[in-house]
């Protein structure tokens, strides 16, 4: 077997085992954020939402990549589960960014 028969994306085994293994870090992801919200609380518990949100929109991103465009589901090629991918992960950027500025706002207030 060689490097080019490794590679081929429709192929290869390990294509959608990566992206159910995506999908199962993301999970672990919320689980983790969500107990720690639990355990904080004022400013610091907006990033953490603001990170929850986002681990939930990648989740829901990388999920819909395991079933790709979706036309096995009646959708078609103009209107797609990766319309519905790209929407979650643009979600999930935002969320991160949000959750960015939280943080920085948070220790410039500390640091002066």
């Amino acid at each position: 077997m060689t490097i080019i028969e490794l590679s081929e994306y429709s192929t290869n085994l390990m294509n959608p085992f990566l992206k159910i293994l995506v999908f199962f870090l993301y999970v672990i992801v919320v689980v983790l954020y969500y107990n720690t919200r639990q355990k904080c609380g004022g400013r610091i518990r907006k990033v953490i939402d603001l990170m929850f949100l986002f681990s939930l929109c990648m989740a829901t991103g990388s999920l819909l990549r395991y079933f790709g465009d979706g036309l096995i589901f009646g959708f078609t090629e103009e209107y797609s589960l990766k319309w519905f991918q790209s929407l979650a992960y643009i979600a999930g950027a935002i969320c991160y960014v949000l959750a960015s500025y939280q943080l920085l706002n948070l220790f410039r207030g500390k640091n002066g």
